[in-house]
C-alpha cells in the first residue's frame, strides 16, 4: 500500500485518497489499497437472446474456451437430418453473436457433451453417432475468430454411448467422458482421453456404476480435490441417484465407493454438474421424483475418494425438467437453468443460488424463454469468464430454433467489512482527498423522507378491491392524474369505459361508480387499452378489431359521458395482436403493446394521433396486456395473462425503448387474479392497480416503502446509495443501525 493512500482517522472522520468520484453525502466503501469508494451496484440483467441456428435443432452443449475467449455450442440440426453442428458465440456486454454453424458429422447425432481441454486449447465434442451404429464418438475443435475447424472422429464406444457427459482434469490434463453403455447392459462407464493435436484417444474403458442401467450419467471436475465426480441413477439400487468420486491416473481412471445422492430416480438435465470454486464444493440440480419433481439441489463435499452431501434446497416448487447448472466465479453463484413444461405456463428459468458450507440456498426464479408449445425446453448454461457472464444456450421450445442469452448477475462493491461511513464536506474527484464520517461517529440522523417505489421485490397485494360489477369482462385500466377517478375497459359488449370515483386519492377502499360511462363499440368490438391526456380533456382506446389508436375528446375533463369520437391511427404495419398503450407525461411520444414485442411512436403534435408515425423502435416483452411507465421514463412495466405477472423492465436512454431490456425482476398476481389485465402504478410509483377477467374487481397493491421523522425505535433501517434512509434494503444497501429514539440510531460498527 502506497504511503499516501493510507488513512487517517481524526475525530470520528476518516481522511482517505478517493478512487473516482466521490460525490458529498454518499455511503462510502473502503478499498483493498486504502482508497475509497461511493457504494454502487447493479441490477440482474438478461440479455435478448440471439440465434445461432435458424432450424430446428436437439439438444445443446456449451462450453466456453478461455484461450479464444468465445463460448461453443454443439447440437443437432434437425432439418439437415439431424447431423451435428457447432456455434462459435462471441459475448458482448449482455448481448451474444454467433457465427456460423459447422458441421462436424455427416451422419444424424445425439447426446451431446462438451469441454474444454485448457491444456491443448481445443473443445472436444462427444456424442452418439447415429449414422455410425450409434456409437460413442469424440472429435476434437479448434476455435479461430468466430468460427471453428474439426479433426477426425474417434470412436470411444463401440456399442450405444449414450446419455454422454464430459469433463477436464485440469490436475492431469485429461478429458474424462462419462455415458452410458449398451454393450455393459447399459451400464454407466467411463473413458479418460488425451488431445494431441486435433485429435483424441482413450484409455480403458471403466465401469463407474456397480450393475446395469446407469442412466442420467453426468460429470464434472473438481479441483480442489483434483478429481472427477461422476452422477448416475443405479438401476441396480432401485434407479436413486447416485455419484463417485474418480481418480485420474495416467490414460485410466478409478472410483471410491458409491454414495446415494437422494432415494429416488432424478433427472440432472443436460450439460455437466457444477463446481463451485470458491466453495470448492459440487452441486447437483435435479427433479426429485420422490417429491413431485421438485426442482432440487444438494451440496458434495469431495474427501479423498468418497462424497458426501448436505440437505435437500428446492429451487422450485413445480414439476421442473432438464435442470442444467454452471459456476459463476464472479459473483459466486450457482446457476441453475430448467424447463416448467405443460399448457400455458413459461418454458425456460434460471435461478442463482449461493453455497454455504454444505447447502444452497436459491433466490427468485426468473423467466429468460417464454410461451412454450412444445414441451420441454433443453438448455446448456456456461460461464465466459472473459466478460463474466453466464450464457444459457436452449432450443427456443416455440420452434425448436437454436438460441443463447446472456446472464449477468446483481453486483455490488460492498462487502460485511468495507462499509466505513458517509462522505462530507463536498464532492471529490479522482485521486482527491476524500473525508468520511465514520459510522458510529454521529449517530444523529437526518430523518427526512425517503420514499423507493415501482419496487416489485417488496410488492405485497393490500388485500384492498374495488368492486366494477357493472364490467364483465375487464380489459384496460385508467387514473385521473389525481387518482380520485379510474376507468375500467369493458372487453365485450356493451365495449365501453366506466368511470368510478374514489373519495380518497389512490385508496380502492373508498371507491363508487359514478354512473358515467362511453361506449367505444362503433370504433372497436375487441378493445385492449384505455388511457387519457394528463389534463383528462383526451382519451385513447386501443383494440384487436382495428388495430389501430383511437383519439377522443371530452368537453369536460376526465368526465367520459363527454367523450367523442376524433380519429385513429392504424399499427397494423407493425402488429395485429394490438395490446395496452401508454403515452409520455409530454403527449410526444406513445407506445403500444403488440403480441411479443413493445413499439415506439412519436407525435409531431403532442397528444394529436393524425400527427404519429411510427419511430422504428421496438423490444421484445413478457406480456401485452397491460403497460405502464415510470415517471421519468427510466423503467416501464408489462403485465398479462399468459403467466398472472407483472414484469419490469429499465432503459438506459429515458423513454426509449431500444434500449431497454428485461431487469429479471417479475411479481405474481395469481393469487388475486388468474388473467389479469389492465395495469396502473400510483404517479409515485407506491401503490400498484390491475384488473383482471376472474372477479368483477380492481386489485391495489404496495410496490414502495417510505419513512419519515421521526424514526421507530426499534427498527431497523439501511443506507441507500443517495445516503438516504430507509427500513428496505436496496441493491446495494448496508444496515445502518437500530432506532432506539425518533432521531437517534445505535449504529452498525
Amino acid at each position: 500500500m502506497a504511503l499516501d493512500t493510507i488513512p487517517k482517522q481524526e475525530g470520528g472522520k476518516l481522511k482517505a485518497v478517493a478512487s473516482g468520484t466521490l460525490p458529498s453525502g454518499q455511503p462510502v466503501v473502503v478499498n483493498a489499497d486504502g482508497t475509497v469508494s461511493v457504494m454502487a451496484g447493479s441490477d440482474q440483467v438478461i440479455g435478448t437472446p440471439a440465434t445461432f441456428e435458424s432450424n430446428a435443432i436437439g439438444e445443446p452443449a456449451a462450453t466456453f474456451d478461455s484461450n479464444s475467449n468465445k463460448v461453443v455450442v454443439a447440437y443437432s440440426d434437425s432439418s439437415d437430418f439431424g447431423r451435428g453442428f457447432a456455434a462459435v458465440g462471441t459475448v458482448s456486454g449482455t448481448s451474444i453473436s454467433f457465427g456460423t454453424p459447422v458441421r462436424f458429422d455427416t451422419s444424424e447425432t445425439s447426446d451431446f457433451a462438451i469441454t474444454f481441454d485448457s491444456n491443448s486449447n481445443k473443445v472436444v465434442i462427444a456424442y452418439k453417432d447415429e449414422g455410425n451404429s450409434r456409437k460413442g464418438t469424440a472429435i476434437v475443435g479448434t476455435v479461430s475468430g468466430t468460427s471453428i475447424s474439426f479433426g477426425s472422429q474417434v470412436v470411444f464406444s463401440s456399442a450405444f454411448g449414450q446419455q454422454i457427459s464430459a469433463a477436464f482434469d485440469s490436475v492431469n490434463n485429461k478429458v474424462v467422458i462419462a455415458y452410458s453403455d449398451s454393450d455393459y447392459t447399459y451400464q454407466a462407464r467411463a473413458r479418460v482421453g488425451t488431445v494431441s493435436g486435433t485429435s483424441i484417444s482413450f484409455g480403458s474403458n471403466v465401469a463407474v456404476s456397480s450393475g446395469s442401467y446407469g442412466a442420467d450419467v453426468k460429470s464434472v471436475f473438481d479441483s480442489g480435490s483434483g478429481k472427477v465426480v461422476v452422477s448416475y441413477n443405479d438401476g441396480a439400487n432401485s434407479s436413486y441417484l447416485t455419484a463417485r468420486v474418480g481418480t485420474v491416473s495416467g490414460t485410466s481412471i478409478s472410483f471410491g465407493t458409491a454414495t446415494v445422492v437422494v432415494s429416488a430416480e432424478a433427472n440432472v438435465g443436460g450439460g455437466p454438474l457444477a463446481y463451485d470454486s470458491n466453495s470448492n464444493k459440487v452441486v447437483i440440480a435435479y427433479n426429485d421424483s420422490g417429491n413431485s419433481n421438485y426442482g432440487t439441489a444438494r451440496v458434495g463435499t469431495v474427501s479423498g475418494t468418497g462424497i458426501s452431501f448436505g440437505s435437500a434446497s428446492v429451487f422450485e416448487s413445480q414439476a421442473t425438467f432438464y435442470p442444467a447448472s454452471a459456476f459463476d466465479s464472479s459473483s459466486n453463484t450457482i446457476l441453475v437453468s430448467y424447463s416448467l413444461g405443460g399448457a400455458g405456463v413459461k418454458d425456460g428459468f434460471f435461478v442463482a443460488g449461493s453455497v454455504s458450507g454444505t447447502s444452497i440456498s436459491f433466490g427468485s426464479p426468473q423467466v429468460f424463454q417464454t410461451n412454450a408449445s412444445n414441451g420441454g425446453l433443453v438448455s446448456s448454461p456456461t460461464f465466459d469468464s472473459n466478460s463474466n457472464k453466464v450464457v444459457i444456450t436452449y432450443d427456443d421450445s416455440n420452434s425448436n430454433l437454436g438460441k443463447g442469452v446472456v446472464f449477468s448477475p446483481a453486483s455490488t462493491n460492498l462487502t460485511s467489512e468495507n462499509y466505513i461511513g458517509i462522505s462530507t464536506g463536498g464532492a471529490v474527484a479522482d485521486g482527491g482527498n476524500a473525508n468520511v464520517g465514520i459510522v458510529g461517529a454521529a449517530p444523529t440522523v437526518d430523518t427526512s423522507v425517503t420514499t423507493v417505489g415501482y419496487d416489485l421485490s417488496v410488492a405485497s397485494f393490500d388485500d384492498v378491491t374495488a368492486s366494477i360489477s357493472q364490467v364483465g369482462d375487464e380489459r384496460g385500466l385508467a387514473f385521473s392524474t389525481d387518482g380520485t377517478k379510474f376507468y375500467v375497459l369493458e372487453g365485450n359488449s356493451p365495449q365501453s369505459v366506466f368511470q368510478y370515483n374514489l373519495s380518497t386519492a389512490w385508496d380502492l377502499s373508498t371507491s363508487s361508480y359514478s354512473n358515467n360511462s362511453f361506449s367505444i363499440s362503433s370504433q372497436e368490438t375487441q378493445p385492449t387499452g384505455v388511457t387519457f391526456k394528463t389534463d383528462g380533456t383526451k382519451m385513447y382506446v386501443t383494440g384487436y378489431t382495428g388495430d389501430d389508436v383511437n383519439e377522443y375528446s371530452l368537453s369536460t375533463a376526465w368526465d367520459v359521458s363527454t367523450a367523442s369520437f376524433v380519429t385513429n391511427f392504424s399499427v397494423s404495419s407493425q402488429t395485429t395482436f394490438t395490446g395496452d398503450l401508454f403515452f409520455k407525461p409530454d403527449g410526444l411520444n406513445f407506445y403500444i403493446c403488440g403480441a411479443s414485442d413493445l413499439y415506439q411512436y412519436t407525435l409531431s403534435t403532442a397528444w394529436d394521433i393524425s400527427t404519429a408515425s411510427y419511430a422504428s423502435k421496438t423490444v421484445a416483452i413478457l406480456e401485452r396486456d397491460g403497460l405502464h411507465f415510470k415517471d421519468n421514463g427510466t423503467e416501464f412495466f408489462a403485465s398479462g395473462s399468459g403467466t398472472d405477472a407483472v414484469y419490469k423492465y429499465t432503459m438506459s436512454t429515458a423513454w426509449d425503448i431500444s434500449t431497454a431490456s428485461y431487469s429479471s425482476v417479475s411479481f405474481s398476481l395469481a393469487s388475486q387474479d388468474i388473467i389479469p389485465k389492465g395495469l396502473v402504478f400510483k404517479d409515485d410509483g407506491m401503490k400498484m392497480f390491475v384488473t383482471g377477467v376472474v372477479g368483477t374487481d380492481v386489485n391495489q397493491y404496495t410496490t414502495g416503502s417510505s419513512f419519515g421523522g421521526p424514526l421507530t425505535a426499534g427498527q431497523q433501517y439501511y443506507v441507500q446509495t443517495d445516503g438516504t434512509l430507509s427500513e428496505t434494503p436496496a441493491n446495494p444497501s448496508v444496515l445502518a443501525g437500530t432506532a432506539i429514539s425518533a432521531t437517534k440510531l445505535i449504529v452498525k460498527t
